[in-house]
């Protein structure tokens, strides 16, 4: 089917993809809660709607901690691809002002896996209501918990380990994008794209006293904003081609006005696209130095590396496929910048080939991703809906 006709298709299902964005969208739910619990099942009555084992294909449906997703065999000589949409919300009070704005307090929508959900439905409702359309047989992934991880803990994680990437020949992703002005743009790269959202926490200890007498005691929050100090300094040793970000993301200590605080608590997002290998080295690299600091001030520094997702790499013969794909369509494609955010495709990424794109939805009055006012133009989830179909359809 021609471009002209699969948006001419996608046009009839387009009220049905705004509802489910807006039902979703007021109705979030953060990682692992029972909220998002609610949103797999929304997800399942959607489908159950017009899905059943009497079509003219082969259903199989799978339900982990770390998501749900359904199989759907068009026919049993076709390949098998993987298309995932992430469902979790963030802790944001939303402020966009929407008619279909969070109903929960405190909960939203604020990097756009409602969109995610919506087009991936969507395009999986369109192929099972014209089933001679896909060329390949498709499991079609609603994961949870795709934010910071929790423990090591994310939907993608787990969904790997229990085996969604197994008999796959290709994984694909796509996530809204409101990070630069390209509107109806599809934007990725070959091999490195995102980083590893990991973070260091750091607990200082050490003698407090009063604040009457500062020299006999020692300050919990000048040795941390000594500690900040030297952070700085082994972050300038690396150059901007390095992709890296040492940033002090919290700092706690005291609680009197008139007590030298004894302890203080510090996290410091660390954002990079290392190896194992090299991450490791720079972790006892800033241990040693803070190590230094500590002696320094005679106080005692324990520095704990948190691992977030691992860098996320897209395959670069599968990123050219779906580039060609896209740019035969007629489609807009550019070359991302690579991006300091993370993201937990990069587990099934590690098990299958397959590319992660975005697609530009920028509009005026938007806050960016996590922020209370992020709001996505959603007149660009057609384009969405046509990623997954051009995918499903075209021989790769």
């Amino acid at each position: 089917m021609k471009k002209v006709e699969l948006m001419r298709l996608i046009k009839t299902y387009e009220d049905y993809l705004l509802e489910i964005r807006r039902k979703i969208h007021q109705n979030p739910g953060v990682r692992f809660s029972k909220e998002e619990d609610a949103t797999i099942l929304m997800i399942q009555e959607e489908i159950y709607k017009f899905i059943n084992n009497g079509d003219p294909f082969t259903i199989h449906e799978y339900a982990d901690f770390g998501g749900y997703y359904i199989d759907i065999k068009f026919n049993p000589k076709f390949k098998w691809l993987l298309f995932r949409a992430d469902i979790d919300a963030l802790a944001v009070e939303e402020e966009t002002g929407l008619t279909f704005s969070s109903t929960t307090p405190g909960v939203s929508h604020a990097c756009g896996h409602d969109t995610h959900v919506a087009m991936l439905l969507t395009a999986m409702r369109i192929m099972v209501e014209n089933p001679g359309l896909p060329k390949y047989n498709i499991r079609f992934v609603f994961q949870r918990a795709e934010e910071n991880p929790i423990d090591g803990k994310s939907g993608g994680k787990m969904l790997v380990e229990t085996g969604v990437c197994n008999g796959m020949s290709e994984a694909h992703a796509l996530h809204i994008w409101t990070g630069d002005p390209k509107n109806n743009v599809f934007l990725s790269r070959p091999g490195k794209f995102m980083a590893n959202s990991g973070r260091l926490k750091i607990s200082v200890t050490t003698s407090g006293g009063h604040v009457a007498k500062p020299s006999y005691g020692i300050n919990a929050i000048r040795v941390g904003m000594a500690i900040i100090d030297e952070i700085d300094l082994i972050a300038q040793e690396f150059s901007p081609s390095d992709n890296l970000s040492l940033e002090p993301t919290i700092f706690q200590a005291g609680k009197e006005t008139n007590v030298i605080p004894q302890q203080a608590e510090l996290w410091t997002g660390l954002r990079n696209h290392m190896s194992s290998d090299e991450l490791k080295n720079l972790c006892e690299h800033l241990n040693s130095s803070l190590q230094d600091v500590a002696k320094r001030h005679n106080a005692q520094v324990i520095v704990e590396p948190i691992q977030g997702h691992p860098a996320l790499f897209n395959n670069e013969a599968v990123y050219q496929k779906t580039a060609k794909i896209l740019q035969r369509a007629g489609e807009k494609t550019d070359l991302a910048e690579i991006q300091q955010g993370g993201e937990d495709f990069s587990r099934y990424l590690a098990e299958v080939p397959g590319d992660m794109w975005l697609l530009g939805a920028w509009q005026e009055n938007s806050g960016n991703h996590h922020s209370p006012k992020f709001n996505p133009d959603e007149s660009v989830m057609v384009k969405g809906a046509l990623f997954w179909l051009l995918l499903a359809s075209k021989k790769h």
